[in-house]
């Protein structure tokens, strides 16, 4: 099968995007529908507090764990709702704070 065919086969993002949430990927155009799709999600989640910085570090040793996995959900939740096509402009965050901003 041609590389390419099989990449059509193949989308993870679908696939994420369809079993988990109702998310459109974000293509660069649908901006403005994308961010109310994707701050819905993550409230529904309870990470949003985290995305907008209003949730931060806990002092407590085993609560910052708890937090620590509860923020890279949040990351993985924004990141896996943009199209791998416009990844590049991106980069590699690692930190889901800010998303939430503008």
């Amino acid at each position: 099968m041609p590389y390419h065919l099989e990449l059509a086969l193949w989308e993870p993002w679908t696939y994420w995007n369809s079993k988990t949430s109702a998310v459109t990927s974000l293509k660069g155009s649908n901006i403005p529908t994308w961010k109310i799709q994707c701050r819905m999600n993550l409230m529904k989640e309870g990470l949003w507090k985290i995305v907008t910085g209003e949730e931060t570090n806990p002092n407590d040793e085993r609560e910052r764990a708890k937090f620590a996995t509860r923020k890279d959900r949040a990351l993985a939740t924004v990141v896996l709702a943009v199209d791998p096509t416009i990844l590049c402009p991106i980069g590699n965050p690692r930190d889901p704070v800010g998303f939430g901003r503008n």
